[in-house]
């Protein structure tokens, strides 16, 4: 089964990349589908555009540094919501929002002043709203998803909210990027 998949995922990439000449387009190509994890970045690289490259590792930085807050900001509001849940026996949806709370304002401090190094001085008015907006919507549609999941799976809250954080990093990381933080054209 696994090799007819990999046949059919072959025959589609020589059908999409028939203008991809040479060895470094196809390990390009494979490369980029995963199917060869230890192809030579030096055979890659020869046969991308310098400019491109750039653009990569840069988004790489960037990708590498939100994760680092974002595993920052998920210690300190999973610490503030168990704590408010489980010590303080707060409502698991209020304890959510008070949790988002806190780690709104160190998210959009650290990926203005560090990820994405938009200014010099960092600013609270128009992309603090985006911010805000792109981060009001991802905390509506968590509760939503954490309350439906709770009431009907009646799963523990804490479990939950963890298994639903990789997705919310997915969305943060591009609304962040491509919306509220986007750089002055």
């Amino acid at each position: 089964m696994l090799q007819r998949w990999l046949g059919t995922v072959l025959r589609y990439c020589e059908q999409q990349y028939t203008r991809v000449k040479g060895v470094a387009g196809i390990a390009q190509v494979m490369a980029a589908i995963g199917v060869a994890q230890n192809i030579s970045t030096d055979l890659l690289t020869t046969s991308i555009p310098k400019a491109t490259v750039r653009k990569m590792h840069k988004f790489q930085i960037e990708a590498t540094k939100f994760t680092i807050v974002g595993a920052a900001n998920f210690v300190l509001t999973f610490i503030v919501f168990t704590a408010m849940l489980k010590l303080l026996g707060v409502n698991y949806l209020l304890s959510l929002v008070t949790a988002w709370a806190v780690g709104l304002i160190l998210s959009y401090v650290l990926n203005f002043a560090w990820v994405f190094k938009l200014e010099q001085q960092i600013q609270f008015r128009a992309r603090f709203l985006r911010f805000f907006l792109a981060s009001a919507f991802s905390i509506a549609l968590n509760m939503l998803v954490l309350s439906y999941i709770v009431e009907h799976a009646d799963l523990d809250p804490v479990y939950v909210q963890m298994a639903l954080i990789p997705l919310i990093v997915v969305f943060n990381f591009s609304t962040t990027k491509y919306w509220s933080l986007r750089p002055s054209s």
